[in-house]
């Protein structure tokens, strides 16, 4: 199954998820959603900045990248069992996944971020979740959830934002 955002965890900070959010912290808190809203998206962009960061993003996707590649370059079965050899010519995605990432940080584009690349492995959640005035980012997550439960509308959104699920064929 093919979805638009490059991992699932990915979904607990799609723009719209993160506005929602603040605008619900920002009531509870008594504070104003758009200040919230521009401190976690100001943390996470300035996380992004980090260019050791940006390098091991931008690697994370090439050999995501080169791996479909590969597997889509693979003989049939029947095929491979005639050959003696299988060879691969492939360039590096890198330089211009570090390029693409480059441009969606310094033009603060956070869907592309979200959708692009795998950000599980930096403090990009938890500087959203801290922006917003959460206590940690389970509590965080669990707001997400508890909202999506509760919010029809939300639901919505999100569905018709990844779309109807395509299924990968293994031909």
């Amino acid at each position: 199954m093919v979805i638009k955002v490059n991992e699932v965890e990915n979904v607990y900070v799609l723009p719209f998820i993160v506005e929602y959010q603040a605008k619900k912290q920002a009531q509870a808190l008594g504070k104003n959603w758009v200040d919230l809203l521009r401190d976690a998206n100001d943390d996470a962009i300035g996380l992004l900045g980090n260019r050791q960061i940006q390098e091991k993003l931008a690697a994370s996707n090439a050999q995501k990248i080169l791996r479909r590649q590969v597997l889509a370059a693979l003989p049939k079965k029947s095929d491979a069992l005639k050959q003696s050899k299988i060879e691969f010519d492939l360039d590096s995605p890198w330089t211009d996944e570090l390029n693409s990432l480059i441009q969606a940080v310094d033009s603060t584009d956070h869907e592309q971020i979200v959708t692009r690349y795998s950000i599980r492995d930096t403090e990009y959640i938890k500087k959203i979740a801290q922006g917003l005035k959460f206590l940690n980012t389970d509590t965080y997550r669990d707001a997400v959830l508890t909202s999506l439960r509760q919010d029809d509308e939300l639901r919505a959104e999100l569905t018709e934002f990844l779309g109807q699920p395509r299924t990968i064929s293994s031909s």
